[in-house]
């Protein structure tokens, strides 16, 4: 003998949207929806930043529209850049029952190592545009050099070994 499945009612399309209806509701009216300006406060976002290298220098550029430069600090400490600061939202008077925070508002940090030949006391720092550039100098032993070749005769590598213009048979 077969036990029989318990049914619900035969629902419409109309019965199951009004159901969707309420869930989505029911996500949309809590503290921590979307249309809450509480949750636009409350993520943090961490801007993007392009690294650049040349012979001279390195270059961090962030993307922090809206961000002041007084909202902004750099700080170098034990070989490490971090760069924090926070983007305020503005207020706005509330008009119509629509309300959608795509921009991402609150607090950021980025930390970086930052190699071990940079000259730290130099890093200078310049806010324009919604674009922070931050330029950190290599320091002389960083950059690359050209080693020039001695000839077998002579020269400071030459003197360092010991061989002298006399030893070699050369006579001035």
């Amino acid at each position: 003998m077969r036990k029989s499945l318990t049914t619900r009612p035969t629902q419409s399309v109309w019965d199951f949207m009004n159901e969707m209806d309420q869930v989505f509701n029911k996500v949309f009216d809590s503290p921590m929806s979307a249309t809450s300006s509480s949750l636009a406060e409350m993520v943090d976002f961490a801007p993007p930043v392009d690294i650049e290298e040349n012979k001279d220098f390195y270059l961090l550029s962030f993307d922090i529209p809206g961000v002041d430069a007084k909202d902004v600090k750099i700080d170098v400490s034990n070989g490490q850049l971090t760069v924090s600061g926070q983007r305020v939202k503005t207020h706005r008077e509330e008009q119509g029952p629509l309300r959608r925070y795509e921009r991402q508002f609150g607090q950021f940090t980025r930390s970086f190592m930052l190699p071990t030949q940079v000259e730290e006391d130099k890093i200078q720092a310049r806010h324009e545009g919604g674009v922070l550039e931050i330029m950190i100098p290599k320091s002389g032993a960083a950059k690359p050099k050209t080693i020039k070749i001695e000839s077998e005769k002579g020269g400071l590598f030459s003197r360092l070994l010991g061989k002298t213009d006399k030893e070699s048979g050369d006579q001035h």
